[in-house]
């Protein structure tokens, strides 16, 4: 499927949709699990390190990657398979951090479960054809299309990689 189109997508998903380089979204998913290897690279100490008070830490930065993975990919199910029965709703991703426990977690545990979550969406967004991946759906107050989620996926990665290289390293 090719890129989204950004006059049918919310505005504010519209950074993390163009920082995806790929013009379609096979292309854009075999790039996604570069983040392992950059993640990798971060000595251990950097882990639990905050560059201001209130922020979250780089264990903190990809459990929420993780989390909204996870939640992305539940929509993209639901409106793939046309379930008027689910509400989605948006989530508070503050919320899901303060109960996360992620700063009690290893470094290799993160990234593992990160690598495993990536794995799967790419299977996943793999098995929609183009019928699925044009199906709207409906979350909060906006609709999106199920392509739209799989870019909305890779590009929330590339934004949290972009800040942890900017502000943690």
């Amino acid at each position: 499927m090719p890129r989204p189109d950004l006059q049918k997508v919310p505005a504010h998903l519209h950074q993390e949709i163009n920082l995806v380089k790929q013009d379609n979204l096979k292309e854009a998913f075999s790039k996604h699990t570069d983040a392992i290897s950059f993640l990798k690279t971060i000595p251990e100490e950097k882990w639990s390190y905050r560059y201001a008070e209130g922020k979250w830490s780089i264990r903190q930065v990809v459990q929420h990657l993780i989390d909204g993975e996870r939640i992305f990919c539940n929509r993209a199910l639901v409106i793939a398979r046309k379930d008027k029965t689910t509400s989605l709703a948006p989530f508070d991703q503050d919320e899901y951090e303060l109960t996360s426990k992620a700063d009690k977690r290893t470094k290799d545990d993160l990234i593992d479960e990160l690598a495993i979550l990536q794995q799967s969406s790419i299977k996943f967004f793999g098995s929609f054809d183009d019928e699925q991946l044009q199906t709207r759906g409906t979350i909060g107050n906006y609709t999106i299309d199920v392509n739209a989620l799989g870019f909305v996926v890779i590009g929330h990665t590339l934004h949290h990689l972009k800040l942890i290289r900017e502000r943690y390293l």
